[in-house]
């Protein structure tokens, strides 16, 4: 869990394919790209992030088993 913090390079997640649920809202992560190798993942909470709907869409797509929750 790394919501409510100053986190906003998630680079390195990509090699944690093991993840299964996530949280980092209240982040200043930007960029979720990095999230599109965690195919196990299935929660995603980016509730008040910087993420752009556009980033969500094309996650969504690489990750279509993962339930995103999104409110900014």
């Amino acid at each position: 869990m790394m919501g409510g913090s100053s986190l906003s390079d998630i680079r390195l997640l990509k090699h944690m394919t093991n993840l299964q649920t996530l949280e980092l809202s209240g982040t200043k992560v930007y960029d979720i790209t990095p999230l599109k190798e965690l195919t196990n993942l299935k929660s995603l909470h980016l509730d008040e992030t910087k993420v752009s709907k556009e980033q969500i869409e094309e996650l969504k797509k690489a990750l279509p088993n993962c339930k995103i929750f999104y409110n900014k």
